[in-house]
């Protein structure tokens, strides 16, 4: 019972966070933070990302800018499994790790800069307890409710003025793009999304 009344208010939890209609004034640190972000004066030329296929130099400004805003940031606290994290024992991961993974794949096959942008994002927009919300608000099995959101999300998120400053626009880097094909596949095709988080799931449940 205890277990039941914590999944309800979880359930609670994320249809308050995700919902498009909240106001600014509740709205969660990381988009107060992006509403408020300012372009730092000096970037580093180069960073070392740590992959799940190893370190990975970065020299791009744009990944590297992306790298330390809210919306890339904000992933570190999202559970790639949502909540069954909290109800067992279980290893996992952040919707921050498969992001990385993902670009961190994209860009060792010279894979063009928008796609790369667009599998560090692709996951950006997930709730607080990722597919939870694919049920609270009725998207089904057939579309995750972060997808109908994407965009939206991105605007929210302050992302549009910082693509703009290297030529690039929200549309430019929609994952659902036709010509964004290592990123999104259909099943059973694979794509480094579907790539990244067999493997990567597989490694930390110690199957692989």
């Amino acid at each position: 019972m205890k277990r039941l009344s914590l999944f309800i208010l979880l359930l609670i939890a994320c249809g308050t966070i995700a919902t498009p209609l909240l106001k600014v004034k509740h709205a969660p640190i990381a988009l107060t933070q992006a509403i408020n972000y300012i372009t730092p004066s000096e970037l580093p030329q180069s960073i070392i990302l740590d992959t799940f296929i190893g370190p990975m130099e970065i020299t791009e400004p744009l990944i590297i800018e992306l790298l330390q805003h809210p919306v890339v940031t904000r992933m570190k606290e999202i559970d790639q499994h949502g909540p069954l994290t909290y109800f067992g024992n279980k290893p996992t991961f952040s919707r921050y790790d498969h992001c990385i993974g993902v670009f961190a794949l994209l860009k060792k096959f010279n894979r063009s800069l928008e796609e790369q942008v667009a599998g560090l994002l692709h996951d950006a927009s997930h709730t607080v307890f990722s597919h939870v919300a694919d049920h609270l608000f009725k998207t089904g099995n057939t579309h995750a409710y972060q997808d109908t959101i994407h965009e939206w999300y991105l605007h929210k998120m302050n992302v549009g003025p910082l693509l703009a400053r290297y030529g690039l626009t929200i549309e430019d880097i929609n994952p659902d793009q036709p010509e964004f094909s290592a990123l999104e596949q259909q099943r059973p095709k694979l794509c480094a999304d579907r790539i990244q988080y067999i493997l990567y799931t597989g490694v930390k449940h110690s199957r692989i």
